[in-house]
């Protein structure tokens, strides 16, 4: 396939594509880092309730 002969994507089609891929890459991050939060969260207090209980 010549690169030639490929149509080309007007530019407002180009930046809906990439506006696209950027949104659906910052909801993965943010989902991503609010569970890693929320984990990293629970195991703190789990640490800190069994130190107090044994105490």
């Amino acid at each position: 396939m010549d690169p030639a002969s490929v149509p080309v994507v007007p530019p407002a089609v180009e930046l809906a594509i990439y506006g696209y891929f950027a949104l659906v890459a910052m909801a993965g991050c943010s989902l991503y880092g609010r569970l890693w939060f929320s984990v990293r969260h629970t195991q703190t207090g789990d640490s800190v309730a069994t130190t107090q209980s044994n105490n």
